[in-house]
């Protein structure tokens, strides 16, 4: 009997989830001695250094380069400048000048705002919104809700919404370079899209926006102490006051980025990696200890960002980030370990009850999906984003948006799917249309669509898989929408005579499909050497025509969207693909849905609107 008992006991600390919750303890108890020790070097260093930090220009993050450099800067150097382009740059410079008057101007705020610092909520009461002063500083730390509203009361207003989408873009570029890891990316709270989530903890973004001022009164300099930042990462534009010292572990030195020469406030911004980023990439990029220093009768404003966790997502799949992050609080791998541990009891015993809840009441209660819904932009932010993907993206409606992206594909890329097309001569089928007619879904005649279509959800060939698995990516970060999210690839054949009639890509019946409608579509054209065969959008006024290589997206739905399950479809992107004249006109597309398909992957070579039309 003993022994059967001691036998189960092994088996159960010996379990997969026993296992990734023991490595979860290990991997916070690490990233907090980190710290602990990086604090400590950098606070015996008195050394400064004159050498350059390392720098890069923001046009240059999509170049595999690039890349390279951004992932040693951060990971051998603690920290990075980047240049914003003259866009990003002119309204960041506009938006803190406002803040700052609005704030701490003559008739500023900030005063009438003391005192109203409170907790986010009932459920985050370690997490605090508000006004806060000292004998040296006063900063504002704010928080958005999902509406994109500022929290706390007062602050709110569009320069601090400009601030969030130009460093949140920012930001999630630089964590994506560095980890390469989607699950990991999935935990960063998003500061360019609307998250919708189930959980109320995820109603308020944890990404802080800090506005930090320095008064110019003091008689002493003014300091904030050496320290590590519990984010993935922190953007920090430059100010005309120096102020900020950052600790490069490789020179065992202080850096003080803002005064180098070449350096500029209207222009650099910092970046340092954090504890969630030492976390998520296993220690590959240890979180930057710096401080603050502001010389006597010296005026300093500074406003970073702080991009952290979503706060319900699951590190490792077990442990929610929100106790994650209320762990590495604490000064010592054995408070941080006895915390988290703590947490993950209440947790278990909540669980139980709600458990006993369900079982009374005679039924379960299934968790609500995640959905993500990409951001509404205006047009300067539109050409700014979609710069990223190429350079000579063109915006051809803001509202809805509507963009062509020219060299989205090399020559070598589009000939490669051609010829998985080739192979799979056999492979073709008559297409057909999922439409509403307000009672139930049916296949429209033939006659709306006469194209041939083939579902690709990979290929035998491996080269032709990378490229399929690359643009898939690439095609989701332009989407602002997880992979997972997607419908495998469609290829379409237009031969002489053969079009596809003025339809949207969305009905509002989609909504019933387990991952909402389509909410992004996204067409690559293959191939230029045809006749006819333009993308018209008659109410937009717009037609399109192919060009190898160049991709088309557009939004289906009514922006901004408040139910994923609920969409509007969005009447003025219905459109058509013209009569091919001569030749053969070949497409792929992708669409895009607000809730990822089960385990974030689509085991069916049909579309999901094609399967439940069938069912």
């Amino acid at each position: 009997m003993i022994w059967r008992l001691l036998f189960l006991l092994l088996c159960s600390t010996c379990s997969p989830k026993a296992k990734a919750l023991s490595r979860v303890l290990a991997d916070v108890a690490r990233v907090v001695s980190n710290n602990a020790q990086s604090c400590s070097r950098a606070v015996k260093c008195d050394s400064k250094s004159s050498q350059p930090s390392p720098r890069l220009s923001r046009s240059l993050l999509a170049s595999e380069g690039a890349h390279d450099v951004l992932r040693r800067a951060l990971s051998h150097r603690g920290h990075l400048v980047l240049s914003l382009d003259e866009d990003d740059a002119s309204m960041l410079t506009q938006s803190r000048a406002t803040l700052e008057n609005r704030l701490f101007g003559a008739a500023g705020e900030a005063e009438r705002l003391l005192g109203v610092a409170r907790p986010l909520s009932a459920q985050r009461d370690r997490e605090f919104v508000g006004v806060f002063e000292g004998e040296e500083s006063t900063f504002v730390e704010v928080r958005f809700d999902r509406d994109g509203k500022a929290l706390p009361d007062g602050v709110d207003g569009v320069e601090m919404d400009e601030l969030r989408l130009i460093l949140g873009n920012l930001a999630r570029q630089v964590i994506d370079v560095a980890l390469q890891d989607a699950e990991m990316m999935g935990l960063v709270d998003d500061m360019t899209c609307l998250r919708f989530a189930p959980h109320e903890e995820d109603l308020v973004s944890s990404t802080v926006q800090r506005l930090s001022f320095y008064d110019a009164s003091a008689k002493d300099n003014r300091e904030l102490g050496t320290h590590t930042d519990t984010s993935f990462v922190t953007v920090i534009p430059f100010t005309e006051t120096p102020g900020i010292e950052v600790y490069d572990p490789s020179l065992d030195a202080w850096m003080r980025p803002e005064a180098q020469p070449g350096s500029r406030a209207d222009r650099d911004v910092l970046v340092l990696p954090g504890e969630l980023l030492d976390l998520a990439s296993c220690g590959r990029y240890c979180a930057a200890p710096h401080r603050i220093v502001v010389a006597k009768g010296m005026k300093r404003m500074s406003t970073p960002l702080l991009v952290r966790a979503r706060r319900s997502a699951l590190f490792r799949s077990e442990v929610p980030m929100a106790s994650v992050w209320a762990s590495l609080q604490k000064s010592s791998p054995e408070e941080a370990k006895s915390s988290l541990s703590a947490d993950l009891g209440k947790q278990k015993q909540q669980q139980l009850q709600q458990a006993q809840l369900s079982n009374v009441a005679g039924g379960t209660f299934p968790t609500p999906p995640q959905f993500v819904i990409p951001v509404r932009r205006g047009s300067r932010e539109l050409v700014r984003f979609y710069k990223q993907f190429c350079t000579d993206a063109q915006i051809l409606s803001a509202s809805p948006p509507v963009v062509y992206m020219k060299g989205f594909a090399s020559d070598a890329e589009c000939a490669a799917i051609l010829r998985e097309a080739a192979r799979r001569f056999q492979g073709w089928s008559e297409s057909s249309v999922i439409s509403d007619d307000g009672n139930a879904r049916h296949v429209v005649e033939r006659e709306t669509r006469t194209s041939s279509t083939m579902w690709i959800k990979s290929s035998e060939d491996a080269a032709c898989q990378r490229v399929l698995d690359k643009l898939a990516k690439k095609a989701a970060e332009a989407a602002e929408l997880p992979v997972g999210n997607s419908e495998n690839w469609q290829l379409a054949r237009y031969q002489v005579g053969q079009q596809f009639r003025l339809h949207t890509d969305t009905v509002e019946d989609f909504n019933d499909l387990l991952p909402g409608g389509r909410i992004t579509t996204l067409i690559l054209y293959l191939n230029e050497d045809f006749v006819g065969g333009h993308t018209d959008f008659p109410k937009l006024g717009l037609s399109v025509e192919p060009e190898r290589g160049a991709a088309l997206l557009f939004t289906n739905a009514v922006l901004p969207v408040q139910e994923p399950f609920g969409m509007i479809t969005e009447s003025r992107a219905a459109h058509c693909g013209n009569e091919v004249l001569e030749g053969e006109k070949f497409i792929v597309s992708r669409w895009f849905h607000p809730v990822s398909y089960p385990h974030g992957l689509q085991t069916s070579n049909e579309s999901p609107v094609e399967q439940e039309a069938a069912a």
